[in-house]
Formats: C-alpha cells, structure tokens, sequence
C-alpha cells in the first residue's frame, strides 16, 4: 500500500512539473457595457430630439439601428475601451407610438437600447367648413384626436351645441338657428387639447336670405334661356355653391359678382332676374343671336356692375335711361341688337365710362351733349344707326378718346373745327353720312394719327357724305394722300369735293399672284398701256368679255389684274382661276392677313376695294403713268373718269380705246321656236292639275324636233311621275312642255337667257345654289291656250330644266299660291341624279309643299322662336311643311297616327334635325328618305301631303282612309329607317 502511494505522489510531481514547463496565456471574453448613466431604454416625445450613448467595449465595437426614424450622427465603429454615439430620432408625424432599438456589438457580446417614442397629439375634423342657407339645421361635427380635448363655442347665439350623451365624444352635434338677414354671417368653433396649443377650427357660413334670392333668381334664368340647351353649364341647377356653377362667379360669401353666358345659345326673352342680382360686377351676354325683349328699367338696381355686354342679340326697345345711373360702369356693349329710340340724354352721369359700343341697332335722334363729359372714355362706336343732328363739337374734347365710329347714320351739318382737339384719337369714321360744308383745316392736324386700315367697327375716313369746296392743301400736301384719298374724296353721288389740280394715283403696291410670283403694280403699268384692276366673279358674263379682249388686245398694251373677295382659301382661288376665264388675267392671291406686317399698305388697299359697298364687280382702269382713266368711285364731284357703271360701260369703254371687242359666246339668231306649246297629255280625271316644263340656257341649235330641249324636258316629265303618289296618279295632270329660246347658253351675270336664271353661292365643288325670274317663268307658262282662256301660271307646277351638268336645284314656293317654280339642273353623269333632283323639287317642295328634312352638322343650331311661328302659320294656312314639327311628343306630332299603327312602326319614327339648318328642336319622320338624302322614295307623312293635294288640287275630296288604302303599294319596297 505504502509503495503505491509513493507511486501516486511521484506521478502526480511528474505531471505538476510538466505542467509548469508548458504555460500559455488563456484571452478574456468578448464584452461591451453601458456606462455614465446610459439607460437601456429611453422614451423620447413625440418631438424628436438628440441624445448620447456612453458604453465600454473589450475589442472593436459597431452599432445597427433597427428603425429608420432613428439615425446616427456619430461613428458607426470604434476601438476597445470607453466610447460614446450621438443619436437622433425624427419627428413622429403618425398618430401612434412607435418602438425602436439600438444594438451595440462586440465581437459575441452585444447590448441593445430600447427607444419609444411618443404619438403626434392629434385633433382632425372631417369637415373644417361649412356652408348653409338661411334655414335653421342640424349639423353634426365629426373628428379624431388621441388627447383630451374642450370644444371652445362661439359667443354668438345661433349656433348652440346640442350634443348628448347618447353621442360619443368624438362627435358635437350643433343647431344652427335661421336667419332672417339680408346678408350673410359667420363664426368659428375650435377643437382644442386641453394640455397644449395643439387645436382645429370649423368655419360655419351661413348665407342670408339675398344669397337665396340670387340662387332661384339663376335658377330662373336658367330656365327662361332654355338652360336645358347650354352647352356650358356645370353645377347648374345643383345644391352646390353658385360659385361653383359654370359661368358664375361668386364672392367670399356667395354673392353672384359675375355672370358670362357667353358660349351657350341664350334662347328666350332677356330674364328680369338678372336685376336682382344687385353685387352683380360683370354680366356677359353677348354674342348669342337669340335672345330678345326690352331691357326692363330694374336694370338700374345693378349699381355694382363695371362691364355690361349683351351684344349681338336680339334685344329691343328703347335703352332704359336707368341704366345712367350705374356709376360704376366702365364697359357698355349693347350693339347688334335692335335698340330704338334716342340715347338717354343722361349718358354722361357714367362718369367711369371707358367703352361705348352702341353700334347696328335702330337708334334716332341726336348725340347727347351730355356725352362730351365722359372725361375716362376711349371709344364710342355709335355707327349703323339712324342718328341725325349735328356732331357734338365739344366731344373731341375728351382727353383720352382714342375711337370715334359715327359712320352709317344720318348725321347733319358740318366737321367741327375742334376736332383739331383730339389729340389721342387713332380711328375716326364720318363715312356715309349727310355732312355738308368744307373739310376743315384742323383735319390736317389729327391725319398723321389717324390708323387708315380698315377694322370690323372703325373704317377711317369721311367720304360717303355731301361735302364741298376745296381740300386743303395741307391734306393733298400730306405723306400719306395716295393712301388715304380714298376715305376722303368720294361724296355721295351727286355731291363732290373740288378735284382741279388733286392728283389721285391709281393703287400702288406689290403682291403675289397665283402661282406665287411676286408683282409689282406699278411696274405692270408701265409695261402695258392700260391696265385694269377689277374684283372679279367668275361666274359673271364680264370676265368672259375681259378675257376675249386680253386675247385679242394684250400685244396692244391691255392687261387685266383680278382678285377676290378676300373669303376663299389659297387652293379655293387657284382651282376657279384655273378652270374658268379668270386664267388669262394676273390673279392676285387671295390675303392671308398673318402674313403682312401691321399696316401694310397692301392690305389696306385690297380692303379698300373690298369694303367698297358694292355687290357687283368694281372695276378701275389705270394709264402707263398709274393715273386713275375709269373707275367706279361715286361723289367725286361730276368728273367722267368716275361714277362708271362697271358691268355696263367697262367693255365699250376699252373697245372706244382699243377697237371692237369680239362676243366670248354663242349667241342665237333663230328665235322662231321661242314660246311653241307641245302638248304631252290632258287629264283624263279630275279637273286636271298643270305641270309645265320649259329650260333655261339652251340656244336656238338646241331647239330642233327631238333635240337637247325637248329630250331633256320630256325626261323630266318621266321622273315626275317615277315615284308614289303621282305615279299612280298621273292621268290626273296636264302636261305641257313651252319652248323658250336663250341668246346664251352660260347661266351667269351679263349673259342673257330666256328665264332669267342664275347661278348662286358654291355649296361645293360641283354644287350650286340657283336664283331665277319667276315672272319670266309665269310669262312662258301662260303662253299655253285652252279653249281661248291662257292657263293661269299661279295655279301651275313649273319645272325649269337648267341648261348644266353641275348639280344645283332649288324650288321657289309662294304662300297663297297653289303654283310652284322648280329649278332643275341636269347632272346627266351621274346616275339617277336629274330624276332625284326632279323629285325633290318638283314632287316635293313643288306638289307637296314640303320641308327638307336634312341638316348641317356641326354645331348646335336652334331655330327661333319666330321662325317656328312662321313656319307653323304657314302649315296652319296652307299646308305646308306637314313632314316636320317642333315638338317630340309621340301624342302631339303631325305624324302621330303612323307611329301607333303596325304597319308603318319600322318606317315611321321621330328624328331630330331638318329645315336644311337646324340641329334641334326641329323633328322628321324618318332618318332617310327623298326630302333627306335625295336617295330613297317619300316617307309615309310626305306621301299623305302630296296624295292630299292631289285630290284637292283635281276637285276629289280627301279621305284619309283612302290614302291608307292606295298606300299599301308603297309599303313593300320602302326602306326602313334605321
């Protein structure tokens, strides 16, 4: 045992001294600690704010954040021993608590910090404003908050809180008491936490019985302009604020201070209520055409109102003398209306005057005197009118008037002197009336500021009156004379200023012709030794004789410059030039006004001739020298190179200076077969209805037996009785074609043709309106005899075949009168054309005394008022326009017994749109038919027309369920509409 034990101890020396041999040193652990106070959480408020982190850390430390709400201004890492980070956290906008945390490492250790912050203290009402009328209500204020909270009432006593228990205490309901004021009243209630500054605040307006008044008087007008039609009118007839209604302006209290209806179609008598809008500032009305009656003498409850515009309608009446008494008016625009009466002599009380626009109205009497004390005004235009007396000399005076538009009224006795005076004026036009006496030195003074381009409601200038005597010398010595002679020289004719030794120069300017050259004219009259410059119509006999005497007489000195009437497009102008006479003349382009510098002289010029007041081609001829030799300018004082009569004496004028000049077209000789009767046929029932067919532009090489004009005619003779009723009937008529021989063929003006007829406007390319002589038509029809008697013309249908292959067809239609007139081209390249033209016109306007059922497109049109009294009188006393009526109502519409019966239910309806113009309010039978698209056969209600005059106009009487009966022949082929 004893040796065993010595065994251990030497084993267990053996393994101590070993041990000691091998010693190696054993690391601390990882650690990092909070020092200097640093809790491991922090509640911060809601605020936000900085705050430092004091720590210990046995090795290299980092920090992570676990919220993006909290940030680091410091370092992110760092060495063992003591360290401290800065650390931010942001505002808390939300309306909740919020948790975040702080970790700080070292290597295994770590320790966290836990932030909390603080919700935003929050009050947030639902509604802040409310806006109420007059009536006592009951309101309930609705909110969210996260603190206490004290609701802080208004010291007025209509507003009281009428909350329960019953309601939680996120909510206050409130009564509002009536009101019975005139204006309106305000308050305010807050919301406020009851430990800080933190509140809300609801606004209550509640509007006073006016502010009703104005909404029922808007609600008014609406109706009585047909609102129902406005394009523009958002909000109307809503419980929204009338501010909030489109065209309204209203105030911070719901006061109506502006009103602009400008862009809809005012239809009805001007409303009253608009007078009783009494902070009314601003009223637009203009522009609509449609309104009408007399400006009510309320009108001067309107003491606010700075700017008034109700131009171009159709207003009447006298101007209410009451509308003086707006003082606070700076814009007055009632033109283009129909005004009578004299100006309210009280027109200079409106002392803020600026514009005064009375112009295209009726207006007699005298200028008021009083008008000279509008001391702020800078433009009267009082043109159009049937002014007399004398100009006020006082009203150039006026320090700032910069318009004065006089012109069209019947003014008398001289030019003042003073108008020396006016110092600002720009535009001035005397033009066209009776002024005598001599032109006043003193004009000299105000020419040089005067603008002489020609604008829509101020032409500059003073011709067109009965003045006399010399122009002063300063005037004819003045720059700008060759411009302006123009607007001074020509008097009325009869009358005339002395012209010895005033030179007046022909026009004098460059331009572009057709095919974009550059012209100038006075280069052209020195090349040739006459040179004419005219407005030209292609469409008129003149220009044919203009351009046989280019032909013959150009290498003789002669050339013609031709223009428009500045209306047609570029491409418009170069298409008629080029295929018509006007191809042989230098063709100045039509203007496109953009492309000319403000006062360019050509402009002014071609605007000179334009605006000339003639509806026929004018004309002026000019010599090498650019001296005026012809012209057609009247009043200019007896001197024969004036006063010519253009379509008259231009052509033996040239041919006294050059020779005879050649005719441009055919004319007949024969005339033996003018007014020769063929009978076609003689009604074999009845008492015999007339149709009468004749042509117009057809020569005596068209005239033979079985020729152009009897092929012709005897075809339409055929396409009047191709479709139902008159098919069927057709042994009810007389039928007679008369011959009518035409010295030319071409329908234009100066030729000459047998009826008289003529071409109108373009409605397109190949597409013409017709004029023609109905007594010349009346004269041939009555050249038929039966049994001694001449038939009577009144009673007859006429069809006039026209002598041209470019569609046109009009129908002349006279009340009272059974007999029609029927102008009817013949586009014999076109199908079925000259028979849908025949039936049209002659089967429908001309038998059936029909309305055309087609429309324009585009934009809304509604027919007046007095145009649907006119048409419904014209139905009431002789049947006309049964195929339209002004109402919708299935009841009540002319047709009305066809939509309620089986059989015609697919081809009978009610279609808006018709009379050729209007897009509402004007109703048809059925989307297609011959009255429409020219296309298919009648509908059933034109049908009923034309088979009621049948039998009237043959002596049966009428019976409706006869018409049922012989109509079921056309129910099977007809179109149904869709």
């Amino acid at each position: 045992m004893k040796g065993y034990m010595r065994l251990v101890a030497v084993a267990s020396l053996f393994i101590l001294f070993f041990c000691l041999g091998c010693k190696k040193e054993i690391p601390l652990p990882d650690s990092i600690a909070l020092r200097g106070g640093t809790p491991d959480s922090l509640a911060i408020s809601a605020a936000g704010g900085e705050f430092s982190v004091n720590f210990n850390s046995s090795s290299t430390w980092g920090v992570s954040l676990s919220a993006s709400w909290i940030q680091n201004l410091s370092n992110s890492r760092g060495d063992a021993g003591d360290a401290e980070i800065i650390l931010k956290v942001n505002t808390n906008t939300e309306h909740y608590d919020r948790k975040g945390y702080v970790t700080l490492n070292c290597g295994k250790a770590s320790v966290r910090i836990v932030v909390y912050q603080n919700e935003a203290g929050a009050i947030i009402l639902t509604q802040r404003n409310y806006t109420l009328d007059a009536k006592e209500a009951k309101i309930i204020v609705e909110f969210k908050t996260n603190v206490e909270y004290e609701v802080i009432m208004p010291s007025v006593d209509w507003v009281r809180d009428n909350s329960t228990k019953a309601l939680t205490t996120y909510t206050k309901e409130l009564i509002i008491s009536g009101s019975n004021q005139e204006e309106s009243r305000k308050t305010s209630i807050i919301v406020k936490a009851k430990s800080s500054n933190l509140a809300d605040t609801i606004k209550i307006l509640q509007t006073g019985l006016a502010i009703e008044r104005e909404r029922a008087a808007l609600v008014n007008i609406y109706n009585r302009l047909s609102g129902e039609r406005w394009t523009s009118k958002q909000n109307w007839h809503t419980n929204k604020a009338v501010g909030e209604w489109e065209g309204v302006t209203a105030d911070d209290e719901g006061r109506v201070i502006g009103l602009d209806l400008r862009t809809n179609w005012l239809i009805g008598e001007f409303p009253k209520e608009i007078c009783a809008l009494a902070k009314l500032r601003e009223l637009r009305m203009g522009g609509s055409g449609t309104m009408f009656g007399e400006l009510p003498k309320e009108i001067g409850n309107l003491k606010s109102i700075t700017l008034l515009d109700l131009s171009g309608n159709r207003l009447s009446g006298p101007i209410p003398s009451e509308i003086c008494t707006l003082l606070n008016l700076k814009n007055l625009d009632l033109s283009s209306n129909s005004f009578s009466g004299e100006i309210p002599s009280s027109i200079g009380n409106l002392s803020n005057l600026e514009y005064l626009h009375l112009e295209d109205n009726t207006l007699s009497g005298s200028i008021p005197q009083s008008m000279s004390s509008l001391s702020k005004i800078y433009s009267i235009i009082l043109n159009k009118n049937q002014l007399t007396g004398s100009i006020p000399a006082a009203i150039f005076n006026l320090p700032k008037l910069e318009n004065l538009g006089l012109e069209n009224n019947q003014l008398s006795g001289s030019i003042p002197a003073t108008i020396g005076n006016a110092t600002k004026i720009v535009r001035l036009s005397f033009n066209n009336n009776n002024l005598t006496g001599v032109i006043p030195e003193e004009f000299t003074q105000i020419a040089d500021k005067l603008d002489w381009n020609s604008y829509h409601y101020v032409n500059t200038g003073i011709c067109g009156n009965r003045l006399s005597g010399s122009i002063p010398q300063s005037l004819v010595n003045h720059p700008k004379w060759v411009k302006i002679w123009r607007r001074v020289v020509p008097q009325q004719d009869g009358y005339g200023l002395n012209l010895n030794s005033v030179p007046l120069a022909g026009y004098s300017f460059t331009f572009r012709d057709v095919n974009h050259r550059n012209q100038i004219l006075t280069d052209i009259y020195k090349k040739n030794k006459y040179t004419v410059l005219l407005q030209w119509d292609k469409e008129n006999y003149l220009m044919y004789q203009l351009a046989k005497a280019l032909e013959e007489y150009k290498d003789s000195g002669l050339q013609v410059i031709a223009f428009d009437n500045g209306s047609l497009m570029e491409s418009t102008t170069k298409n008629i030039v080029g295929s018509s006479a006007l191809k042989s003349f230098i063709n100045f382009l039509s203007f496109d006004h953009s492309s000319f510098n403000p006062g360019d002289p050509s402009e002014e010029v071609f605007n000179a001739i334009k605006n000339s007041g003639c509806k026929s081609v004018q004309a002026e001829v000019m010599d090498k020298d650019g001296n005026i030799i012809f012209s057609y300018l009247k009043g200019m004082g007896g001197d024969n190179r004036f006063s010519r009569d253009t379509q008259r004496e231009l052509i033996p004028f040239l041919a006294g200076l050059l020779g005879s000049i050649s005719t441009p077209f055919y004319e007949s000789t024969d005339f033996s077969e003018d007014g020769k009767v063929i009978t076609i046929q003689q009604a074999t029932v009845g008492r015999g209805i007339d149709l009468v067919v004749m042509g117009d532009g057809f020569t005596d090489k068209d005239m033979a037996a079985n020729g152009k004009y009897e092929s012709w005619t005897r075809e339409a003779i055929e396409h009047f009785f191709s479709v139902e009723p008159t098919k069927s009937f057709r042994n009810r008529f007389n039928v007679y074609i008369v011959k009518a021989v035409s010295k030319h063929q071409e329908l234009i003006a100066g030729a000459h043709t047998a009826l008289g007829t003529k071409f109108g406007s373009e409605i397109s390319e190949n597409q013409r309106k017709i004029s023609g002589d109905a007594n010349k038509c009346w004269v041939y029809a009555e050249k038929i005899v039966r049994g001694g008697t001449h038939l009577d013309a009144n009673k007859a249908i006429i069809i006039n075949v026209i002598n041209s292959t470019v569609w046109a067809g009009t129908a002349n239609m006279f009340p009272g009168l059974t007999g029609t007139i029927a102008h009817c081209s013949h586009p014999v390249e076109k199908g079925d054309d000259f028979k849908h033209i025949v039936v049209h016109e002659a089967v429908g306007h001309g038998l059936g005394k029909l309305a055309d059922e087609y429309y324009a497109p585009g934009s809304p049109w509604y027919m007046p008022e007095w145009k649907q009294q006119e048409l419904k009188s014209l139905y009431q006393n002789w049947g006309w326009y049964s195929n339209i009526d002004f109402t919708n109502d299935p009841q009540k519409i002319r047709w009305s017994w066809f939509l309620s019966d089986e059989r015609y239910k697919s081809f009978v309806g009610i279609f808006e749109g018709a009379f050729v113009d209007y897009t509402n309010d004007v109703f048809r039978p059925s989307e297609n038919s011959m009255m429409n698209s020219y296309s298919t056969v009648f509908n059933a209600p034109s049908r009923l027309a034309i088979y009621k005059f049948i039998m009237e106009r043959s002596g049966e009487e009428y019976k409706f369920e006869n018409f049922i009966k012989h109509d079921e022949v056309s129910l099977s082929p007809q179109v149904p509409h869709q």
